[in-house]
């Protein structure tokens, strides 16, 4: 028996992004077979994690990508990636440098919101 779970996350706009979470072959009912054991299960979860947490923030910085301001899109002057910590461990997060449209200045731009 062949096991393929996939996330899907539907942006507003209605586009899919799409992740393989989960593919497992079992062959034979045992008891050290059945079902998933931790350590697969808490891979799989952080995989989630990985997945919901990059997308939730991709999202945000292209909805931030307009000046408050002026309504004009900053441009871009460079990306890199921050760790963050969650639940299931640290994941990358995507960072840009935009080039504000008022002021002529770079500054960083994470799609991180403090709480």
């Amino acid at each position: 028996m062949n096991v393929r779970i996939e996330a899907v996350c539907v942006s507003a706009d209605g586009s899919e992004q799409r992740r393989q979470m989960l593919g497992i072959e079992r062959q034979e009912l045992a008891m050290e077979t059945l079902g998933m054991s931790l350590a697969e299960s808490k891979a799989r979860l952080a995989g989630v994690q990985d997945f919901m947490v990059s997308r939730q923030v991709s999202e945000n910085l292209e909805q931030r990508r307009a000046c408050l301001h002026c309504g004009r899109r900053h441009t871009t002057k460079g990306s890199g990636s921050t760790p963050v910590k969650t639940l299931f461990g640290p994941v990358n997060v995507p960072v840009r440098r935009l080039q504000t449209s008022h002021l002529g200045v770079a500054v960083p731009v994470t799609g991180v919101v403090s709480f």
